[in-house]
């Protein structure tokens, strides 16, 4: 007898002896599910004798896997090393800042979402049971399995999201200097183990090591350069990447601020004056809010809140892969009971990179953004319908199909799903939560009808904290929205039309049409975007792809004329393959549809999008790896799947990288050309907020260099005037401007849709403008901080108080206060005239 025992390397089985292996009852099925071994029958003796079976196939680390592990990280580090050293002119390399970062911030991250993973995992474990009772010979129930880390990520996503509305509503986040917010990360890790510990981690899917060794090489090569081009990308300062985005003007304006705000001492998630973004159900913002409290840095912690949203984007890519895996791995042959093309690993494979290779989710998911929830969460409802019609019924000597249901169970964390994306963003009740019931009814059936008063109890009470906050704070529990209903709340009609007409279509809907190619398929091939001299296809190839693969994948039929109810089984995969791409299809059309109807027509707005269509280039792969293996010799039939999957999805790779290359954009070098420094801003935080630049001053001013401090001066931004140039007591107003990110002073700032003191005083002396700096002298502030730029951008737009879109007002203005500074970023400082 052997003393110890050892790990097969292949797939895991239990050895006493290296020369005596016992045969496990179970194997492998086409899907990497566990199933009954033929000729071996599913019994279950006792608890321990069924523990000893599921053990026997704990993955293990055999060599081909752990040679593409080391050749993925060792691609991952020449990526950082690379794309940290995209610094332009200066030739540094950020890597060190980056890592510093990484640790400081990401880990942030990182155990914010551990927190959320752990939290999903018992839910998860909790709407299975049912399916465990209904199959108690199914083995692979009594395990965690890669379907279920999925699903907890969304799940876990939804649930945490909900806990720090909740919590911060009732100000709980700064309980005990903060004590709360790291309590209940922890509680989730507690939760997550307690899980993994009676339901063990069990990946039976073994795919990655069927395909070639150079093909799962070049995925995993993929895998890398794309997380860290996004991780390199969301450790950039705020303001600096992306130019479609405006440098993230929405971060500095209101995510970041208001989670800045909400974590002040006393302070809760709730509206704040002049910003009627914090009426809004702010989800995302109060996790922000938390990121803050665990980082202990109001302003580092942007970039913990970049990393969540880099973070999301790579879990989600996972999420992709695994509802591929679904979708496309059941399929089989129509004339056949063999596997199709579509459950070639490398297909699934596609579909992620797909995804992860989408340049508007690599913009959306490097900022302080909240559009990375509404993706993940229609990636992970789709999932948890699919899951639920899966084929999983099995005896000792067949599988049957299992109804196609969704209990009650299912449809609580559906609805949490979808109620928590609409808490993160209110356009994803039309962009995730309507396309979900669409995919519900289609994939499922329509008597899902019935749980329809659960889920709206379930989304109720999600959405409690914002609906409870805004009734008391403006009577109106959905505000700035349903004005007919529930009243204007603290704005006027006009206030209300302005941001209606603002937020709506702006041209009749035959006109509006054409946006579907310009704002989507062909955005950034077909017409410069947003000024821009140059290609910026932040789309690339994938609604064109996608859709083919799609309209491909649901025309598609099994044998019609099987007889045997072995091969009705078998083309259960295909019609389940059919019905989830007509569902993607649907939901895909839904999203349009609510795009053309409701929105004001901005591409980023149909990233929802994304998630089917990732399936259909998938779906596409395939049927062109079908037509090219009817063309060429039989005998490297199984290579055309892969060579095609590598080379669409290197293509696709592409993209974002290219993207990246150019940026930043909006910023120009000493000679007059383009920066394309993109990692410049890497740990330039200090620089940001004039941190660095009072440094400089400090040393001219210690060496007596009279010449050095004029020159730093002429060349100073508008943090550092605001943080540095101001006496400690000074109150400062906004007027156009509402970035304040950088600021570490108060600045009574408002958005355009909101009256602040300066639209009062111009409204009370309308035609006496030299005399605003007075009356505002009297409201108690004591300088003004302009910005023309937004200004005219308003006024040209319509959206500005009358009074202040008037240009004549800004020179007797100008005449009747001391001018302090004209800052390299456009503003201009004002000491207002007693």
């Amino acid at each position: 007898m052997c003393g110890k025992r050892g790990l097969s390397a292949f797939h895991g089985g239990w050895t006493s002896c290296p020369l005596v292996r016992r045969q496990p009852a179970y194997q492998l099925d086409v899907l990497g599910r566990l199933a009954p071994r033929r000729g071996s029958a599913p019994r279950r003796d006792s608890p321990r004798d069924a523990t000893r079976a599921d053990t026997a196939w704990m993955p293990t680390f055999s060599r081909p896997l752990l040679v593409t592990s080391l050749a993925g990280l060792l691609a991952f580090a020449a990526a950082l090393v690379w794309l940290t050293g995209l610094t332009g002119d200066s030739g540094t390399n950020l890597l060190i800042p980056f890592l510093s970062d990484a640790w400081a911030n990401g880990s942030v991250a990182v155990l914010w979402w551990a927190g959320a993973i752990g939290f999903g995992l018992p839910l998860v474990r909790w709407a299975e049971a049912s399916k465990r009772e209904a199959h108690p010979h199914d083995a692979s129930r009594d395990h965690t399995s890669a379907d279920t880390i999925a699903l907890a990520i969304p799940v876990g996503l939804a649930a945490m999201l909900a806990l720090d509305a909740l919590i911060g509503t009732l100000g709980g986040l700064m309980v005990a200097r903060g004590l709360l917010a790291w309590v209940l990360p922890a509680a989730g890790v507690f939760a997550g183990i307690r899980t993994l510990r009676q339901a063990p981690l069990v990946l039976t899917d073994a795919s990655i090591e069927r395909p070639p060794f150079l093909i799962r090489v070049a995925f995993i090569g993929m895998y890398a350069v794309l997380a860290a081009l996004l991780l390199v990308a969301a450790t950039a300062a705020p303001g600096w990447l992306w130019s479609s985005e405006f440098g993230g003007y929405d971060a500095q304006s209101y995510h970041l601020p208001l989670a800045i705000a909400w974590t002040q001492p006393g302070s809760s998630v709730w509206p704040v004056e002049g910003n009627v973004y914090s009426a809004l159900p702010s989800f995302v913002e109060a996790a922000f809010a938390h990121l803050i409290v665990l980082r202990g840095d109001q302003i580092s912690a942007a970039i913990a809140c970049q990393w969540w949203a880099a973070i999301a984007t790579l879990l989600g890519a996972f999420v992709v892969a695994r509802l591929a895996r679904h979708i496309l791995g059941e399929a089989t042959e129509s004339t056949s009971n063999s596997t199709s093309t579509l459950s070639n690993p490398t297909i699934v494979w596609v579909a992620s990179i797909a995804f992860l290779a989408t340049p508007w989710l690599v913009v959306v998911g490097t900022l302080a953004y909240n559009d990375i929830v509404p993706v993940v969460a229609l990636a992970g409802g789709w999932l948890l319908v699919v899951s639920a019609r899966r084929v999983s019924g099995r005896t000792a000597a067949r599988e049957e199909p299992s109804p196609r249901t969704l209990d009650w169970r299912g449809i609580t964390l559906l609805a949490l799903i979808a109620a928590s994306a609409t808490g993160a963003k209110p356009t994803a009740f039309f962009f995730t939560a309507l396309p979900l019931a669409v995919i519900a009814l289609i994939e499922v059936s329509p008597r899902v009808v019935r749980h329809v008063p659960l889920a709206a109890a379930v989304g109720l009470i999600v959405l409690a904290p914002w609906l409870v906050r805004n009734w008391l704070t403006y009577e109106n529990p959905v505000f700035p929205f349903a004005s007919g209903i529930f009243g204007l709340g603290p704005w006027s009609a006009e206030q209300h039309a302005i941001f209606a007409s603002a937020h709506s279509p702006d041209r009749p809907f035959f006109e509006r049409l054409p946006l579907l190619w310009s704002e989507w398929a062909g955005y950034g091939f077909a017409s410069r975007v947003d000024g821009a001299a140059e290609l910026f296809p932040q789309w690339s190839g994938l609604p064109i792809l996608g859709l083919i693969g799609l309209i491909a994948l649901a025309v598609r039929r099994g044998n019609s004329h099987a007889q045997t109810s072995s091969l009705q089984a078998s083309n259960s995969g295909a019609s389940n393959t059919a019905r989830a791409a007509r569902a993607g299809l649907a939901a895909i059309a839904t999203v349009l549809i609510a795009w053309l109807l409701l929105t004001h027509l901005k591409s980023r707005f149909l990233i929802t999008t994304a998630v089917p269509l990732s399936i259909g280039v998938a779906g596409f792969v395939a049927f062109a790896a079908r037509l090219f293996s009817r063309r060429s010799d039989s005998s490297r039939e199984d290579a055309v799947p892969a060579t095609l999957a590598v080379m669409v999805a290197g293509l696709l790779a592409i993209a974002p990288i290219a993207n990246y290359l150019r940026e930043p954009a909006k910023s120009m070098g000493s000679n007059g050309e383009r920066l394309r420094a993109p990692s410049l801003s890497i740990g330039s935080i200090p620089v940001q907020t004039g941190d660095a630049v009072a440094r400089l001053l400090a040393d001219a001013d210690a060496k007596g260099d009279t010449a050095t401090r004029n020159a730093i001066l002429q060349q100073v931004a508008s943090p550092f005037a605001v943080n540095y140039l101001l006496p400690p007591d000074a109150r400062i107003v906004g007027i156009g401007f509402s970035t304040p990110f950088y600021m570490r002073r108060p600045i009574t700032a408002t958005t355009v849709w909101d009256h602040g003191p300066i639209d009062i005083v111009a409204e009370r002396a309308p035609d006496a403008p030299a005399t605003w700096g007075s009356l505002l002298r009297q409201r108690g502030f004591t300088h003004a901080l302009i910005d023309p730029t937004m200004l005219q951008n308003w006024a040209a737009k319509g959206w500005l108080n009358p009074q202040l879109a008037r240009a004549d007002w800004v020179e007797p203005f100008g005449a009747s206060n001391r001018l302090i500074a004209r800052t390299v970023d456009g503003k201009v400082l004002f000491e207002l005239a007693p």
